[in-house]
């Protein structure tokens, strides 16, 4: 598989809602630096000639920091006006501080009395929700939670654990019309809301058993399941069709989807399958491929943070429709 034989740096995704505590924390291994949105991306995407400016100059020296605050750079000069868009890059490596202060704050919250969860509730309608309404701003709803008198003391100061987690994880965000804080997390507050594949986060659930504080706000046992549905198939529909009608608005007449961007040092050209290139799934399976979509940089200097290699690397661009599984590209010869 690519991802174990190339050190990646910096993961970022070109797609919709993928900026989540849950997919920062199961794909935390793969690069040092996630780049998200909370939000819907508007259509067009990243603005790739501006996105790796960084590297234009003197890209030896670039470090992932560097070239993931410039991502963000560019996305805000794109699309601070929108008032709805957002971006940040976050440490891969922080996610572990993120996920022990959500178990603390769902072990606090084992007591809460049903007057404490309609509070909670309240506190929910009033953050950021995002385009599906069960995904909501993490930072604002613990800032929240920390201030309410009402709750119990040990609830409050684990949120506020929560609050200095994501401030020490989200290196670089926008600052958008909603100040949003950088991570979303899945809470819905009807069974209505409830995403069947959200099972499909079972590193993070069994970091943090975040589920238990779901199933508290929905009324439930607390060893509930949270249901898995079919793989990513229920996700990828909804990601895509929400993509689709974000680029029909913003650019119309465009057919090409942006999903997740690698940002990562290759040998020789990316290879992918027909599937991939037609931009279809294969019909044995429900989840969304991609295409190799453009070389953005070349970089000759071995020493780079970046791009360390005794030989010229490219930067690929690997497009896929949904990123909750990273398909296995292999590399050609």
């Amino acid at each position: 598989m690519l991802f174990r034989s190339v050190p990646l740096q910096v993961l970022a995704y070109d797609a919709c809602l993928m900026g989540m505590a849950e997919q920062a924390y199961e794909a935390r291994g793969l690069a040092a630096i996630q780049v998200a949105s909370e939000e819907v991306i508007d259509g067009p995407g990243y603005n790739y000639k501006t996105a790796f400016q960084a590297l234009n100059t003197n890209p030896a020296s670039v470090t992932a920091q560097q070239l993931a605050q410039g991502m963000v750079s560019s996305f805000t000069t794109s699309y601070v006006s929108d008032g709805v868009s957002t971006l940040s890059a976050v440490s891969s490596a922080a996610m572990d501080s993120v996920a022990t202060s959500l178990r603390t704050f769902v072990t606090a919250s084992a007591g809460l009395t049903a007057a404490n969860i309609t509070a909670i509730k309240s506190i929910v309608g009033g953050v950021t929700h995002f385009d599906f309404p069960e995904n909501i701003d993490l930072k604002q709803f613990m800032q929240r939670v920390s201030t309410t008198a009402s709750l119990p003391a040990a609830v409050r100061s684990a949120a506020g654990g929560v609050v200095t987690a994501i401030n020490q994880a989200v290196l670089y965000k926008m600052a958008d019309a909603r100040q949003t804080g950088g991570l979303a997390v899945y809470l819905p507050t009807t069974t209505s809301q409830e995403n069947g594949d959200y099972g499909m986060f079972t590193a993070f659930e069994s970091a943090t058993g975040w589920g238990g504080f779901v199933n508290r706000m929905l009324g439930r046992a607390v060893t509930s399941r949270l249901t898995t549905g079919s793989g990513l198939g229920g996700l990828a529909q909804r990601g895509v069709a929400h993509i689709a009608r974000s680029m029909a608005h913003a650019n119309p007449g465009v057919g090409a989807l942006n999903g997740l961007s690698l940002v990562l040092p290759v040998a020789s050209p990316v290879s992918v399958s027909a599937d991939a290139v037609a931009n279809t799934a294969p019909a044995s399976s429900s989840r969304g491929t991609g295409v190799v979509e453009s070389v953005v940089t070349t970089a000759n200097q071995s020493s780079s943070p970046l791009l360390q290699a005794s030989t010229p690397r490219r930067a690929q661009t690997i497009d896929t429709l949904f990123s909750g599984v990273i398909e296995s590209f292999g590399t050609g010869g």
